[in-house]
């Protein structure tokens, strides 16, 4: 029997209605899509920002939007290149910030885990949702000390995808600055230096800078000079704020691109923590990779490795970096791992030495290129309330840190009770487990590109699209 006009309209209406219905019993119960307001997550998560181009060296990077600072909503404020460190005042269109999915029902299925990036109500003002990173668990007592995390007294160590995602540029020789003597490189108004100092052997560099060959006849080293380039200081260029005093992060590492023109080379990098210096070396002379600890005059082997040997000229990708209290070095396909303790003073103490400093070590002939210096994510305890003494947590209480750590009002933070239901309190500090809402697990909608700085019209930012990872 063929419908009447108006049964059809029903039917439609119907079929609207049901779906309407799973669509908010699918928000509310399994996935839901938030917008990330601020930059408390940065650089992991974005909120309102101005995405930067140094005028100097072409670096992009991303400055937070500030109602508090930014009077003119599309004029990003004064700000450092992370990179090259040129000061600019730019002019760009402000970026919104990135939208995300996040699994509603998954902590019902599963425990939370460290390093989840939830989201959750704030205790303090329970009709705002948060979004930070999860690092301490129920019955958990927390330490954070000179940046890292400790749990029971053991350190925390990121997995693998969370750290990469986490290390922050200090120098890179694939973006020089282009105008090197405009005194704009510090507020005193110095030009632009190469951050090395040479201790022997023969070092050579291209016209422009980002090539550099070295020819010695034992080990020599090219050191970072954190003095002339960006320092090691907690410093975010997202906040577009100085670095806390004190606050220097020792967990670092040194990639680059090394053409081997010799079968007897020695190439590697050097750490240099708490007065110790650790060093990833290869020696193909002896076909071995090597992990090596200078202290107090003494030197010790900590692992070694067999690795190819060199039957012709190569160009291999190189890595070495000290975080978390573990040796990470790797040469090509060849890697080796090394474990230096897990309790807070098993490897000193800041009181040791305050200045880290990272080199590039080379015995015999190489050319190296895509030198690249980078810094672990610092925990800040300057002027928080749970800084550097333990935090103990009780049943069903999470603790949450932003991964942006010095612009994140976090459990450290925090200094009054949290709100209940029926008038109950929460202790200082702590995310209580009826307030969790649930695990971000996807950036469906970065911030949107424009055709033009002026622009109306947003482009899908396809690139930035991804996976958020978590414990």
């Amino acid at each position: 029997m063929k419908k009447t006009p108006l049964a059809a309209f029903a039917g439609a209406i119907e079929w609207i209605v049901v779906a309407l219905v799973f669509a908010l019993i699918f928000r509310g119960f399994v996935v839901e899509a938030f917008k990330i307001p601020t930059g408390s997550m940065a650089p992991t998560l974005r909120g309102d920002h101005f995405h930067l181009t140094c005028h100097q060296c072409g670096k992009q990077f991303d400055v937070g939007f500030q109602a508090g600072r930014n009077r003119n909503p599309n004029i990003a404020k004064f700000t450092k290149c992370p990179v090259c460190g040129y000061l600019q005042r730019v002019g760009a269109p402000k970026t919104g910030g990135d939208r995300i999915l996040v699994l509603k029902s998954i902590y019902q299925f599963r425990e939370p885990e460290r390093w989840d990036v939830f989201v959750f109500k704030n205790p303090t003002e329970p009709n705002i949702n948060y979004i930070k990173r999860l690092v301490g668990l129920p019955g958990e007592t927390i330490h954070i000390y000179d940046g890292d995390l400790f749990i029971d007294g053991e350190i925390a160590r990121k997995p693998e995808k969370i750290l990469e995602e986490m290390w922050m540029p200090v120098y890179s020789n694939d973006y020089l600055p282009s105008r090197p003597q405009e005194p704009r490189f510090s507020k005193d108004g110095d030009t632009w230096e190469r951050p090395f100092t040479e201790e022997g052997g023969s070092w050579g560099y291209s016209q422009e800078g980002r090539e550099i060959s070295c020819s010695s006849k034992g080990i020599s080293q090219l050191k970072y000079d954190s003095q002339t380039g960006n320092g090691f200081g907690a410093y975010y260029a997202y906040n577009a704020s100085p670095a806390y005093p004190g606050e220097i992060c020792s967990d670092l590492k040194m990639e680059y691109q090394v053409l081997l023109n010799d079968d007897t080379v020695k190439i590697g990098a050097s750490i240099n923590k708490y007065g110790r210096v650790y060093r990833g070396l290869a020696d193909f002379e002896k076909n071995k990779m090597f992990l090596i600890k200078s202290y107090n005059g003494k030197e010790q082997v900590l692992a070694s490795k067999d690795i190819p040997e060199l039957k012709a000229k190569k160009s291999l990708p190189l890595s070495f970096n000290n975080a978390d209290y573990r040796l990470s070095f790797s040469l090509g396909e060849c890697s080796l791992e090394y474990v230096l303790g897990s309790k807070i003073g098993d490897i000193g103490k800041p009181g040791d030495s305050r200045k880290p400093q990272i080199s590039l070590l080379c015995s015999g002939q190489a050319e190296f290129r895509h030198i690249s210096i980078w810094r672990d994510m610092h925990y800040i305890t300057y002027g928080v309330k749970r800084g550097d003494e333990p935090f103990e947590l009780g049943e069903d209480e999470f603790f949450a840190c932003g991964d942006n750590s010095p612009s994140s009002a976090d459990s450290r933070l925090w200094d009054i009770e949290g709100i209940g239901n029926n008038g109950d309190k929460f202790p200082v500090g702590v995310v209580p487990r009826e307030y969790v809402s649930g695990r971000a697990f996807m950036v469906y909608w970065p911030g949107s590109l424009k055709f033009k700085p002026d622009g109306k019209m947003p482009i899908p930012n396809v690139g930035q699209m991804r996976l958020i990872y978590g414990g």
